[in-house]
């Protein structure tokens, strides 16, 4: 409504595109995008394996030790599920009510080939 648009509109029903929708950063900053990403792949991993806000301090899958961002990140993951919940409480909180999470934006659990959660662990090579 800020470039002057005052009628009423309205989310559809028609899927128009399948293609995913990414978090976009600075082209000039591949730290920061590395950081954004990692995050939003901890989201969806928590997901997947059923961590969530309330129970993230249990578990240690999200820890690096440091050794993607530095020592002062190696608890990262963790921070970020227990900020905002993990990337379906996030949804919910958000998005559920203005689009209900469907097939195409669910994490897959091996019955599909949509939205994967990538597995975390040892990142030297």
């Amino acid at each position: 409504r800020s470039h002057g648009y005052t009628c009423e509109y309205a989310v559809g029903e028609t899927v128009l595109t399948t293609e995913p929708i990414a978090l976009v950063t600075r082209e000039d900053d591949p730290s920061w995008s590395d950081f954004v990403n990692w995050v939003m792949l901890s989201l969806m991993y928590s997901e997947n394996k059923g961590i969530t806000q309330a129970t993230v301090h249990t578990t240690n899958l999200l820890n690096t030790d440091g050794e993607v961002f530095g020592p002062e990140y190696a608890s990262m993951f963790k921070k970020a599920v227990s900020v905002v919940g993990n990337y379906g409480e996030m949804y919910s909180r958000h998005l559920e009510s203005l689009w209900p999470r469907h097939a195409l934006n669910e994490i897959n659990k091996g019955e599909t080939a949509l939205i994967m959660s990538l597995p975390f662990g040892n990142t030297r090579t």
